[in-house]
């Protein structure tokens, strides 16, 4: 008799086991699903066109775009004349020699990263890429 107890004791306790193992790999199923199907917060771009500025012998002329986080699309919009300015004014006192080297350009846009965000007192401003620079002698 006691070993019939014993039998349905180790039945039940593989059951059990069994049980926990197939609702542990449901949920681990579950938690990949959902985790993977949350989408990536889309950033937004405004495109500046600056006119073309006069450094130092050459004519310069520049297509900007400012990246920030989805959410601060508005926030461009409104201090779009004062990035306008801001850029323009850091283009101009740009060494126009350095901006024909790729770490010159980078520290370029790093640069004027940086004065948007100093002189808006914010950190909405995660980028600013030139996406078309013409660098011309005169």
């Amino acid at each position: 008799m006691a070993k019939k107890a014993e039998s349905d004791n180790l039945t039940m306790y593989a059951a059990i086991m069994a049980s926990i193992g197939v609702a542990g790999i449901f949920a681990g199923i579950w938690f990949f699903n959902a985790k993977k199907s949350e989408a990536p917060p889309q950033p937004s771009y405004l495109v500046l066109n600056l006119p073309t500025v006069h450094i130092e012998g050459y004519g310069v002329r520049a297509e900007i775009s400012i990246k920030a986080d989805g959410e601060d699309e508005e926030w461009l919009k409104q201090n779009r004349e004062t990035l306008d300015s801001l850029l323009q004014k850091t283009l101009i006192n740009t060494d126009p020699e350095a901006i024909r080297t790729t770490e010159g350009l980078k520290n370029l846009q790093a640069n004027m990263t940086k004065v948007a965000n100093t002189s808006l007192r914010s950190d909405k401003v995660r980028g600013v890429y030139l996406t078309n620079l013409l660098l011309q002698s005169e």
